[in-house]
């Protein structure tokens, strides 16, 4: 509208703040309201696929720590099963050899004693703890050592056991024997 009393000058209406801006704001709002609404939707399903996924992820590795920790209870089970096994056996080793007749030594590959029985004990008068990690060159004269070694020797060689007839020196005296020795079951 044109001012009467000067002219080429128009008339404006000035318009209060709140109303320019939702003059101004109302066609972005318009254009972009859909596109906010489509991405907070995205948005959304992609939280919720995420989570799912995440989810099944926690279910399969509680699943997992469940099965480990029963074969782990099966295996402590198993192992009790097999020390209390050893036990027995090893008990029943142990009476074997302490009230066996017979003179009875485990030596390792190199000839060194691993352990001997009360018999051994008695008729040798030597303690096992004496015994232990000898040779027969640290316990007898070098003639029967010398002996008692190509014996264990062929034992080894043949990994079969043999029978021979043993010359041993004792406290009271030269005694010969029949040795019946066994390749051990160390390799």
């Amino acid at each position: 509208m044109e001012m009467e009393n000067y002219p080429g000058w128009k008339h404006i209406y000035v318009l209060n703040r709140r109303i320019i801006s939702n003059r101004l704001s109302e066609p972005i709002v318009r254009a972009s309201g859909p596109v906010v609404l489509a991405l907070l939707a995205l948005i959304g399903l992609s939280v919720f696929f995420l989570y799912r996924k995440a989810n099944r992820e926690l279910i399969r590795r509680r699943e997992a720590e469940d099965a480990l920790h029963q074969v782990q209870e099966e295996l402590r089970s198993y192992s009790r099963d097999l020390e209390r096994q050893v036990k027995e056996r090893t008990r029943e080793i142990t009476g074997i050899l302490k009230y066996a007749p017979s003179v009875v030594y485990i030596k390792s590959r190199g000839g060194q004693y691993i352990l001997v029985n009360s018999r051994y004990e008695e008729l040798f008068k030597m303690k096992n703890e004496n015994v232990i990690g000898k040779t027969d060159h640290d316990l007898f004269p070098r003639e029967y050592a010398d002996r008692f070694r190509e014996n264990d020797i062929k034992v080894l060689e043949g990994e079969q056991s043999i029978q021979v007839e043993e010359t041993v020196l004792l406290p009271e005296g030269v005694a010969t024997y029949l040795s019946g020795e066994v390749p051990g079951l160390r390799r």
